[in-house]
């Protein structure tokens, strides 16, 4: 049996066993239902947070990106708006991975600017 099969690391807020992690992160999900996302800076600052924690329960370096973003566009579509459009160049790959960073240390603003940045590049011009 493998020592994460035993749930036998517990050492930091972003070093527990998978299942305590997930059911935390449950409760970020929860603090924010869709329908108190009207205003689009509420919605950014909860899609910043939500990102920020979603990407800390992924188990490898490299995170999770798609997935997450998957995440965070059924609830724009469940906030009434469009999906989100993330820079996929390789600056704004860059700065997703600065601000994961960041949200480890649970400094959410750098995150929050993106969502901001995707939510303005999804609207019509």
């Amino acid at each position: 049996m493998w020592w994460w099969q035993r749930g036998e690391s517990e050492v930091s807020d972003y070093n527990v066993t998978y299942s305590k992690r997930v059911y935390k992160d449950a409760h970020v999900m929860a603090a924010y239902p869709a329908s108190s996302l009207i205003t689009d800076q509420e919605f950014c600052k909860a899609l910043g947070h939500i990102q920020g924690e979603f990407l800390a329960i992924h188990p490898f370096r490299e995170g999770n990106a798609r997935t997450i973003k998957l995440v965070t566009n059924l609830i724009a579509v469940q906030t009434g708006r469009l999906p989100l459009a993330y820079d996929s160049s390789d600056e704004g790959r860059n700065r997703y991975i600065e601000a994961a960073k960041a949200a480890m240390l649970k400094e959410y603003d750098l995150m929050i600017a993106l969502v901001k940045g995707a939510l303005n590049a999804s609207r019509p011009s």
